[in-house]
């Protein structure tokens, strides 16, 4: 099986596997090892069973991703091809299956969102091209922490100004009530909603 994977930086990589399962990850004890931050040191695990592709999340902090939704770490989940795939640093991934089993191939990005998927016949590559969650580049986690923070302190400044308005606006109603009620005029309801 080759396998052609391509990086949120831009970077590629290429690897050739004969055995039906691997272990991809930062660690040198991972079969496939791409190095980079986003990665865990044991990230995922992929098995070929039967001609059918399965991924396992082992408990990695940035998680695997199929259609933008988590997948549950230590379960083995089907990886149909035509689905987004992302995990740790991994943009997008093209698997070249050596066997004569069909499989299928998402369409490109730019066609229609619902086309059916095609067949690809024996030794032609089949591509799964990934989205990051939300898709956008995962950033490193200084820069991640530091947007966090940014954004909690606009939303808490925020929330004071429209604390301080709503006082503001309380506190004028009060006084418009007072001076009425100052005037022993009691209020009419068109009065008090105008």
């Amino acid at each position: 099986m080759r396998l052609h994977f391509k990086l949120i930086n831009g970077e590629e990589q290429d690897f050739t596997i004969d055995k039906p399962s691997f272990t991809i990850g930062r660690s040198s004890q991972a079969d496939i090892v791409i190095p980079h931050d986003g990665m865990s040191r044991k990230h995922c695990f992929i098995e070929n069973v039967g001609g059918k592709l399965f991924i396992t999340d082992l408990g990695s902090m940035n998680g695997v991703f199929l259609d933008e939704k988590r997948i549950q770490p230590d379960t083995p989940t089907a990886l149909p091809v035509y689905l987004n795939l992302s995990f740790g640093a991994v943009q997008s991934l093209q698997i070249d299956m050596e066997d004569s089993t069909r499989v299928y191939s998402r369409p490109a990005a730019s066609n229609a969102n619902n086309a059916a998927p095609a067949p690809v016949e024996h030794n032609q590559t089949t591509t799964a091209t990934a989205l990051l969650p939300n898709k956008k580049t995962k950033k490193p986690k200084a820069e991640v922490k530091a947007a966090a923070k940014k954004d909690v302190q606009f939303n808490v400044k925020n929330m004071f100004f429209f604390a301080l308005t709503l006082t503001f606006i309380a506190t004028m109603t009060f006084y418009f009530i007072r001076e009425k009620m100052a005037e022993d005029e009691p209020l009419t309801p068109e009065e008090m909603y105008e």
